[in-house]
């Protein structure tokens, strides 16, 4: 029986392909072209603005050079701390501050300062936002070392905010520092990066 009802079903579609083609005139014709591109952007509704300034001379710097290190109680560290500002335009979207840093490296060589001496501190300041509190339900990321990635702040509701983060290179325990710079370090320049990322939630 199931094999009756497959041929029938079969024969029913010769049939209707067969009125189809009986149909239509021998000599129709017909013409296209394309295809056709057509394409869009949609515009980013985040930006992500830094700006960086000594914490000594408040002076805005291109980058964070701390200079000669200098020994203090048995230690090396910086005589500079830099205030990093990340003015962020999210457009109502909710949205994530991210940092990622690498060690830093000493030129032609493999020796690092410790991580637990270079430290990062998110936070927020009303001053800095024109007296706008932070945003109910957002979430600021915790003081520890900027090797590695790090979350500087979170909101859930894409409100325009600026965050400041204090970067320190030091072994001093109040700026957060879990481990010292020894004066044993090797000699030399060191160097390293830090990328900023800001993505939707």
């Amino acid at each position: 029986m199931k094999n009756r009802k497959t041929k029938i079903l079969f024969c029913g579609v010769l049939v209707l392909i067969g009125l189809f083609f009986a149909g239509t005139p021998v000599n129709a014709a017909a013409s296209s072209t394309g295809p056709v591109t057509v394409s869009a952007t949609v515009p980013s509704s985040l930006e992500l603005v830094v700006s960086i300034a000594d914490g000594l001379t408040n002076a805005t710097v291109p980058s964070m050079n701390f200079g000669e290190l200098i020994p203090d109680t048995g230690d090396y560290r910086a005589k500079t701390f830099f205030i990093v500002q990340l003015r962020i335009s999210a457009g109502g979207s909710p949205h994530e501050l991210t940092q990622n840093g690498t060690l830093l490296t000493r030129n032609g060589g493999g020796d690092t300062i410790p991580d637990g001496s270079y430290i990062v501190k998110p936070s927020y300041n009303d001053s800095v936002n024109g007296g706008d509190p932070q945003p109910s339900g957002s979430q600021m990321g915790l003081i520890g070392s900027a090797v590695g990635n790090r979350l500087l702040y979170r909101d859930p509701i894409g409100k325009n905010r600026t965050i400041t983060a204090n970067y320190t290179l030091s072994g001093d325990s109040n700026t957060g520092a879990t481990q010292t710079i020894p004066l044993s370090q090797k000699a030399g320049p060191y160097a390293g990066n830090i990328q900023f990322t800001l993505t939707t939630t």
